[in-house]
């Protein structure tokens, strides 16, 4: 019997100025951010929904979990520094203080106003985010950080609809832009449109290779394709087998077995699980993944 993906979705933020190029190593994720965009939620309206892989892939490696989503890894110069370490501390106090002398300066510096925005939208004010973009966005109508950065203003306030329309936005102005071609590829993973999901996915996975949680999230749509070669390179290319995280590794193992028919590997992989874990639902699977894997001839 066909089983729901299930999947957390990636959530990311950055503050730039106009015109810089983020790089590698700015994803961020949240678990209750996460479930608060995807539960009860329908996929978009027009999505061409693919077929889901005959097992079940898990969410989004748990190690990446804590609330942390949207917390800026700034890409600007050494002068916003100390700005940047207000932003990823939540130092309220720092932040406000560098943030005005920009603004006292230039008030429609784009680094800076990005950085109060995902500031407010960490401390889980996402009204006081959403107006900070407002007046970004009516500076910067073509900046591709802004647009990505109000989608996830409008994940955090279960608008799944508008978080769509503001990555796919953000993708039109940059193609070329990881973050938000993270967070729509795993939005259409979570909506099961995995093959629209898997060209997403791999924009951000040129530019975050070895980041786990797009790693995962790229491997399950090249499953949901049947592509299973190409998921395990994804995989492996992360060292998945060599994780500590029973989600990732219950990932790998699913692929392993069901997909590639990998006897020995499947059954390393779930012997791991086995040891590493304590939640009865990942050994529940684990343990029907190894009577699969022992059936292979």
């Amino acid at each position: 019997m066909m089983k729901r993906l299930s999947i957390f979705l990636i959530l990311m933020a950055v503050g730039c100025a106009k015109g810089q190029k983020q790089g590698p190593g700015l994803s961020e994720m949240s678990d209750d951010q996460a479930e608060a965009a995807v539960e009860g939620q329908q996929p978009p309206a027009g999505a061409d929904a693919g077929e889901p892989p005959p097992d079940q892939a898990e969410e989004a490696p748990e190690e990446s979990a804590e609330p942390q989503g949207g917390q800026a890894k700034m890409r600007a110069g050494a002068e916003y520094k100390p700005l940047g370490s207000a932003l990823q501390t939540g130092d309220e106090e720092l932040l406000v203080r560098e943030a005005s002398k920009f603004l006292a300066k230039n008030s429609k510096d784009l680094v800076t106003l990005n950085a109060m925005a995902m500031h407010y939208f960490n401390r889980r004010k996402p009204e006081l985010a959403k107006l900070i973009l407002a007046k970004a966005l009516a500076l910067y109508p073509k900046s591709a950080t802004v647009h990505n950065n109000l989608g996830l203003v409008y994940l955090k306030e279960k608008k799944q609809t508008e978080a769509i329309a503001s990555f796919k936005r953000a993708q039109e102005l940059d193609p070329d832009h990881p973050e938000s071609a993270a967070n729509l590829g795993s939005l259409l993973v979570r909506t099961r449109n995995y093959p629209a999901a898997v060209g997403y996915m791999q924009k951000a996975y040129r530019y975050m290779d070895k980041d786990p949680v797009i790693a995962n999230n790229f491997a399950i749509a090249l499953m949901g394709v049947k592509k299973y070669p190409d998921a395990a390179k994804v995989l492996e290319n992360v060292r998945a087998g060599e994780s500590n995280n029973p989600t990732l590794l219950l990932n790998y193992a699913i692929l392993l077995v069901e997909h590639l028919k990998d006897k020995k590997g499947g059954l390393k992989i779930v012997n791991k699980i086995r040891f590493l874990s304590q939640d009865e639902g990942i050994l529940n699977k684990a343990q029907r993944l190894a009577e699969k894997a022992e059936a292979i001839k």
